[in-house]
């Protein structure tokens, strides 16, 4: 198979084009997948850069639901990304990783959602192992921040931002990951609110969440009925 001659896994060191950022120890504790170079950036001075490495995305990635694995390696970003991993396509070792623990961390907005779902689909896909042992999560950004003095607040909810401006905080809308500072950034990785990813529950749910990614006419349903085919429903087959 031309991906799995194109993609071996490197248990220890990763080829030097790739932009992972890794930790000395491997297997690792973390990899955090991460939306930005300047995100990425500011990671690095607060990680532990024993246990825990950073691989940043940049730009579009693909949707892998009905993509042949040969045509998604002609990517480089996504042979890189299959490389920090440590996916195994010859399908010998589905076990063995270069870390133990995947988190995804992207933008609060609708791109960096897309983002988030796009990069559990590869590795539900692509790296089963890891999702039915709850080894992959996403953690949820902030949209806002509430500052006085040291203290710093990461706020998930817009109707509590008047509540800190009442009690005389400062109020940050962050437009991305990459405005905030390193402190910022190291409370939202250290206390996150986080969602792990589990794999559909039956058939019929792996069946919905595949229609929903592939179907052009469902996408048309999804828009035209939210209230039956809403966000919430949909997220809840797949993330727990």
């Amino acid at each position: 198979q031309k991906a799995a001659k194109t993609v071996k896994p490197k248990k220890i060191r990763v080829s030097t084009e790739n932009p992972l950022k890794d930790c000395a120890k491997i297997p690792g504790q973390t990899l955090y997948i991460l939306e930005g170079d300047s995100a990425g950036g500011t990671l690095k001075q607060i990680r532990d850069a024993r246990t825990e490495a950073i691989y940043h995305l940049s730009g579009k990635i693909q949707n892998v639901v009905d993509k042949s694995i040969d045509k998604i390696i002609d990517s480089k970003k996504m042979k890189f990304l299959f490389e920090a991993v440590g996916i195994d396509l010859s399908k010998k070792n589905q076990t063995s990783f270069r870390y133990e623990n995947f988190k995804i961390l992207a933008d609060a907005d609708k791109d960096g959602l897309h983002i988030s779902v796009l990069v559990s689909l590869i590795l539900w896909k692509h790296a089963p192992q890891l999702v039915k042992n709850g080894n992959v999560s996403i953690i949820l950004p902030p949209l806002y921040g509430a500052t006085k003095g040291k203290q710093f607040i990461p706020i998930y909810n817009q109707s509590e931002v008047a509540n800190y401006q009442n009690s005389g905080y400062h109020i940050t809308r962050f437009k991305g990951l990459g405005e905030m500072n390193p402190s910022q950034l190291e409370t939202i990785i250290r206390n996150p609110i986080e969602y792990t990813i589990s794999p559909p529950q039956s058939d019929q749910d792996a069946e919905i969440v595949d229609r929903c990614l592939t179907e052009v006419a469902l996408k048309r349903k999804l828009c035209e009925h939210p209230e039956r085919f809403n966000f919430e429903n949909l997220m809840s087959l797949t993330v727990k």
